[in-house]
């Protein structure tokens, strides 16, 4: 929930709409959390908490202040449409056949009629998008959760959601391009940090304040979501 970089929106995102879906889904007490890490946990979500408001906030305001709303929502298009091959390789590996033939014609719809996936023309094509990702993968496999941990950047996650960031790192075409040029690549990141943190900043900042322990709460959700995320892929 604070940072999360190389892997976009579609690996390990949780909007407050997100939050309030779970209410209909069965409660995960928390003895059924492995969290050993707890204390270090705890410390690494204080410190990326820090930097979300140290840094990534007032980046994030000043952004929305000056970029006008479709600018902003044509970033956030093109930077899903990066991480489309791997939701498209996660359908695959599950045997969603038609799942992934729908994502691929959306993913090359919109990258060429919708320049590069700044614009979202599949959906008015009613192809919208069916999202996937790498832990849904494993968890389908049969692989349990494992240990929570907070990482550094990337925030809570659980063991298999973690080692899932791998395939995803290698399965995102903004790990390719401008690979060769490190200024063009630090700026796409830079691009991508900003407009999710634009997009998800306020959902945080609400779910924080109105938390009596926030940790515990993102520990649930994160947990929560992840074993919904497996059911509704059966």
């Amino acid at each position: 929930m604070a940072m999360a970089v190389g892997a976009g929106r579609a690996q390990a995102q949780y909007s407050l709409a997100e939050i309030n879906d779970l209410y209909g889904v069965e409660n995960v007490a928390d003895d059924e959390i492995t969290d050993h890490l707890e204390p270090y946990n705890r410390v690494m979500l204080d410190i990326n908490l820090f930097l979300n408001r140290a840094l990534l906030n007032p980046n994030a305001r000043i952004y929305k202040k000056i970029t006008p709303e479709p600018a902003q929502k044509a970033i956030a298009n093109a930077v899903d449409n990066l991480s489309m091959p791997s939701v498209i390789a996660s359908d695959v590996l599950q045997g969603k056949i038609s799942n992934s033939g729908q994502n691929t014609a959306r993913f090359f719809i919109n990258s060429t009629l919708g320049v590069g996936g700044l614009f979202d023309v599949a959906a008015l094509w009613d192809m919208p998008l069916l999202p996937n990702n790498f832990d849904t993968t494993f968890g389908k496999w049969g692989v349990a959760q494992g240990e929570y941990v907070v990482l550094p950047f990337f925030g809570p996650q659980t063991l298999r959601s973690s080692v899932a960031l791998v395939p995803a790192y290698f399965t995102s075409l903004d790990t390719y391009l401008f690979r060769n040029d490190r200024n063009w690549s630090n700026g796409l990141t830079g691009v991508k940090i900003i407009s999710n943190s634009a997009e998800n900043s306020q959902n945080i900042i609400a779910v924080e304040d109105s938390s009596a322990d926030y940790y515990a709460t993102i520990r649930s959700v994160i947990v929560r979501k992840q074993r919904q995320r497996v059911v509704e892929s059966n």
